[in-house]
This record gives structure tokens, sequence and C-alpha cells, in this order.
């Protein structure tokens, strides 16, 4: 018990190091933390790099407002972190001369979320006559979807011609592709709270 209990206790190194990127991190102060790297971290992330992917999480989510230490996975402190807009966990990995070493932001995921019961509601398919299955299935090879979490049930149908294309001519119109104007069916019992009809172009 003494042993775990230590191991998630945030050491003054980690606590020293957060600050200071955070700081920097707000006042777009780049090259301070790109100096506050390991030799090694700076010739896998080089200063354009750096800057290039600081800069880009601040368009994305803006400035720090909050942050919690979680705990240690592995060498990284992980940091519950509060952006303007978003939720992120920023995970700092420190060398034994505090020289940041590992440094990756991810999508949060709470571990004391409770767990839903298995839905038991049979579905039938949304659609009428036959579509094919463009990606589907329980393995990357079969369904790129799932890596992600959020969509790693998720199927794309589409209907194809006898060569396998699933527009007429270019492509470059709705009206172009065999699915458009097709009914869509509820797979089951349900509600619609929102539909959207302004999307330019179809995912097919």
């Amino acid at each position: 018990m003494i042993t775990a209990s230590f191991s998630q206790t945030e050491k003054a190194i980690n606590k020293s190091v957060a600050e200071s990127f955070e700081a920097n991190y707000n006042a777009d102060n780049f090259d301070a933390i790109f100096s506050s790297f390991s030799t090694e971290m700076q010739n896998a992330l080089p200063l354009d790099k750096t800057k290039e992917f600081l800069t880009g999480l601040k368009k994305q989510a803006g400035n720090i407002t909050k942050r919690q230490f979680v705990k240690y996975e592995q060498t990284y402190a992980s940091y519950k972190t509060n952006f303007d807009r978003a939720l992120f966990a920023v995970n700092i990995s420190v060398d034994k001369n505090a020289k940041i070493n590992g440094l990756f932001v991810k999508p949060i995921k709470e571990s004391n979320l409770p767990k839903l019961d298995r839905n038991s509601t049979k579905l039938i398919l949304p659609c009428n006559n036959e579509w094919t299955v463009l990606w589907g299935g329980d393995t990357k090879e079969l369904n790129y979807h799932v890596v992600s979490e959020a969509q790693k049930n998720a199927f794309d149908i589409l209907i194809t011609n006898e060569k396998g294309i699933s527009y007429k001519t270019d492509g470059k119109t709705n009206e172009d592709y065999y699915a458009f104007g097709k009914d869509l069916i509820a797979p089951c019992a349900g509600e619609v709270v929102l539909v959207v009809d302004d999307e330019p172009k179809i995912g097919f």
C-alpha cells in the first residue's frame, strides 16, 4: 500500500518541469520549451517541428487554464489538462537532468466512468436493396474505424455498379452517386433529434 501510494505522488522534478512547460506554452515561448528538451528529444522533434506541433495545439485548444497531476504511466507524469476549448491528457517524461525526453498529448479518458450494460437492442440494416460494405469488421485490415474508440463499431456502406464504382460519371455532385436520394431506415425504434441538410457532399 505504501509503495502504490508513493508511486502516484507527483515528484518535485516533474512538478517543476510541468509548471515551466505550462507557463512557456501559454506565453507562446516555444523556443524555451525546445530548450527544455533533452538532446535526443531535440533530434526527434527539431525546433521547426516543435513550433508546428505547439502552434497547432494552441490553435485547436487554446491556452492551458488548469492542470492536475493524475498518475505515472511508465516514465510519464500524466496531467489532466484543461485548455480554453478542450480537455486533454498531457504526458511529460523527464530525464535525470530535468530535461523533457518525452511529450505527448492525447484525449483524456476518465477511469471512473460507470460501465454501461451491453445494448441488447436488435438492429436492422438502415437501407433497402443491395448495398456494399466498404469498411466493416473487427480488425484494422477490414475496418479502419476500429482504431478509434468512438468509431470502432462503425461500418461504411455504399451502392456500387458492376465495376465496384459508387458514382455514375465523375462523382463531383451529390446526384452522381447511386446512394444519393435513397431511403435511410431507422435501424431500431428511436426519436429523431437533429436533421442536417446543408452538407456540400455526401461521404461516398
